[in-house]
């Protein structure tokens, strides 16, 4: 699509429930855009590249994908950059009960991680008890809850949580938790 989004702030629940919307909106400028709540909810046939988009740091994308069924994209080569300095990004059940397949990386996780433990933690995942993890209940996190074998989780809490405290110990005893959290795997089953 070529529509001029540029100064666009709020896409929230823009796209929600739509049977029929699959077109190409990777060049759109979503830099300026603080909602994205439930932009593809329930989105039954969108599958479309986003790896191109540079997020306004302090998104609010709760629930962005929430169950988007048709979004199966493979998202380890999506490289996303949080644009500006406006506080913690939101993604708590982003892709919540979707279909991706692989984990995408965040260029800039120290930004994400200047502000409190508690804003990092929520950005990412919430407790078990919410079922919101950012990708809570995707094929990926079936997969990789209890399978010991699959790495990916732990390597992007790594990747992604770097600045989570000072302390290299204490952040290592973290990546389990962050890890289960961002699936809300049962405890210690990664």
């Amino acid at each position: 699509s070529d529509w001029n989004v540029g100064a666009v702030e709020t896409m929230k629940y823009m796209f929600k429930d739509a049977s029929n919307f699959n077109r190409d909106i990777s060049k759109w400028n979503v830099r300026n855009v603080i909602f994205m709540n439930g932009m593809f909810m329930n989105a039954s046939k969108f599958n479309g590249n986003i790896c191109p988009w540079t997020f306004y740091s302090g998104v609010r994308a709760n629930g962005m994908f929430m169950n988007a069924k048709g979004f199966t994209r493979d998202l380890s080569s999506c490289r996303w950059v949080w644009d500006g300095d406006h506080g913690s990004p939101v993604v708590s059940g982003m892709f919540y009960k979707s279909g991706i397949r692989g984990l995408p990386t965040f260029s800039d996780y120290k930004r994400i991680c200047s502000y409190s433990d508690y804003n990092q933690t929520y950005a990412f995942y919430s407790p078990a008890s919410t079922n919101q993890g950012m990708f809570a209940y995707t094929e990926f996190c079936n997969y990789s809850c209890g399978n010991t074998a699959d790495t990916r989780l732990q390597e992007f809490v790594e990747e992604n949580y770097k600045c989570y405290s000072s302390e290299q110990a204490r952040f290592e005893s973290m990546i389990p938790a962050y890890a289960n959290g961002l699936c809300n795997c049962d405890p210690g089953s990664i």
